[in-house]
C-alpha cells in the first residue's frame, strides 16, 4: 500500500499504522522504498498543515496556542 499524498486525518492514521509496520525494513527492498515515500508524504502533510494554520490565524502561526 502506497501513500503518496495524505489528504485527511483518516489517511494520515492509516499511513502511520503502515509506517509502524515497516519501520524496520531492510535497505534496498520494496518496503524500504515504501518507507521513504511514507516519510516524504508525512513531511509534505505536516508542511501543508502549517501553511493552513498560518493562513487561518491572525498574526500567523506564532500566535497559535495548542490547548490540547
Amino acid at each position: 500500500m502506497y501513500f503518496r499524498i495524505l489528504g485527511n486525518k483518516i489517511e494520515y492514521t492509516q499511513a502511520a499504522k503502515r509506517l509502524e509496520q515497516i519501520s524496520g525494513a531492510a535497505p534496498n527492498t520494496l518496503e524500504a522504498q515504501e518507507l521513504k515515500e511514507l516519510i516524504r508524504a508525512f513531511t509534505n502533510y505536516e508542511k501543508d498543515i502549517q501553511q493552513l494554520r498560518k493562513k487561518q490565524l491572525p498574526g500567523g502561526i506564532d500566535n497559535f496556542e495548542d490547548n490540547s
